[in-house]
């Protein structure tokens, strides 16, 4: 019992997954209540502002989480406090320049999103901005550290707190909020977690800022493929939902919004695994080389598709049960939208993990290329899609991107790793065996 409960894997993937879990089921709690109490258009205004400000967070994620995890976990004990403070450095470097472009072109991205509101929202995000600076620096030096459970604590203060302010204010005072008051209510989440975070990783913080001209080269140089390659991935996942309000109408991306946040909720296995797997893969690549690393691999993708096939099979039959449970009876329009994007999900933890491997096995760039060729073809393809068929369009062409990363990532996986799609359907058979056993076996007690 006791090996169990320091088990790496239990440890880090309860709190890993309880943090992912968390952050959409808060989502889902607010999604339901802030879908029946703003219009259509609201909910595009506000879809619209998520997109872009995620787009930043993410960017931020890839140019500094990978590289202070890689250099934690795979450098001599007297250079980590030059690595800590280098991330540090580099993240308020970045904080500073994001936030800065972000208020110069606010009129800019407002007027090509043909959303004015946006412009206004933009510039009280700015606060959370810097906010941003000291929450994400916590939550990378947990990781670094392999330390998850301050990390679900301070996440799930965050979308807490902005899910008991709405709904105490909509549902209790009736408070009609609006977008702008939406991002106010974000920032109080956000500093109320960054608290929780840096109660949680003080223990791991350097007491001074060391500049090291070496480590801020290196990090730099690994991050900034994960810097482009994220800022890549989120044409993935923002284009369509840009393309439509800039082609059809804001309206429209609250309609298409509906069924890209039920589909959100079912992506956290793999990101969360892609979240553990990373640190452990690292250290199987340094000490075993790259048979290791194939075996985790097959097994992280392997595990995400335990729960995904019949989620996604309950959906493909029953979408306007989850429509209407979720979004209501005005947004039955989604459901067409909801089965297409939904196979999606099939095929995400493929790519999810191809982005994890690459770093392991420090090729970077190899994932900035592929990730940047797959965002121009989904740009290509929502484009001619968006505009033969309106606001399906969007999900059949986000589809077909996928399905030609899926493609290209397993001829790469292959020739790197050894790696096949038999070898991951292996692994999520034992799987489900070991599942079925489990269960026959609690039953029969």
């Amino acid at each position: 019992m006791r090996n169990i409960r320091h088990n790496y894997w239990i440890k880090s993937g309860f709190f890993t997954i309880a943090q992912r879990l968390s952050v959409p089921l808060f989502g889902v709690g607010s999604f339901l209540i802030l879908i029946r109490s703003l219009s259509e258009e609201q909910m595009g205004v506000w879809a619209l502002f998520l997109n872009v400000v995620t787009t930043l967070e993410v960017a931020r994620n890839g140019l500094i989480k990978g590289a202070i995890v890689k250099y934690m976990n795979s450098s001599k004990e007297e250079d980590k406090e030059a690595i800590k403070s280098t991330s540090f450095i580099i993240n308020a470097i970045y904080t500073t320049i994001s936030t800065l472009l972000l208020l110069v072109g606010a009129n800019w991205i407002a007027s090509g999103l043909n959303t004015p509101q946006l412009s206004s929202m933009f510039y009280i995000y700015g606060i959370s901005a810097m906010l941003m600076l000291p929450f994400s620096h916590f939550e990378y030096i947990q990781q670094a550290n392999m330390s998850f459970k301050g990390i679900f604590y301070s996440y799930f203060t965050k979308q807490g707190i902005f899910f008991i302010l709405i709904a105490g204010l909509i549902l209790l005072f009736k408070f009609d909020l609006s977008p702008h008051q939406l991002v106010l209510i974000q920032t109080i989440g956000i500093f109320g977690g960054s608290i929780i975070s840096f109660a949680f990783s003080k223990k791991f913080l350097s007491q001074k800022l060391t500049l090291s001209k070496e480590w801020l080269s290196r990090q730099w140089k690994f991050g900034r493929f994960g810097f482009f390659t994220n800022v890549s991935n989120s044409g993935l996942t923002t284009t369509d939902h840009l393309l439509i309000g800039g082609m059809v109408s804001t309206a429209s991306v609250g309609v298409y919004n509906a069924s890209a946040r039920i589909t959100n909720i079912f992506i956290i296995p793999s990101v969360a695994i892609a979240d553990i797997l990373y640190p452990k893969s690292v250290e199987a690549q340094a000490k075993s080389g790259k048979k290791e690393v194939q075996t985790l691999y097959e097994k992280a993708v392997g595990a995400t598709l335990v729960p995904l096939v019949p989620v996604v099979i309950f959906m493909w039959f029953f979408p306007d049960v989850v429509i209407r449970i979720l979004a209501g009876e005005k947004y039955l329009d989604a459901v067409p939208i909801l089965q297409v994007a939904i196979t999606g999900i099939l095929i995400l933890p493929f790519l999810k993990q191809f982005g994890t491997i690459m770093n392991t096995v420090e090729k970077p760039h190899y994932n900035f290329y592929f990730v940047l060729s797959l965002s121009l073809i989904n740009l290509i393809s929502n484009f001619l899609f968006i505009s033969t068929f309106g606001v399906i369009g969007g999900a059949y062409g986000t589809l077909l991107s996928y399905f030609i990363g899926f493609i290209a990532s397993q001829i790469i996986l292959n020739r790197m790793i050894d790696s096949s799609i038999s070898g991951v359907l292996k692994f999520t058979g034992f799987f489900y065996k070991k599942a079925f056993q489990l269960a026959t076996t609690k039953l029969s007690r």
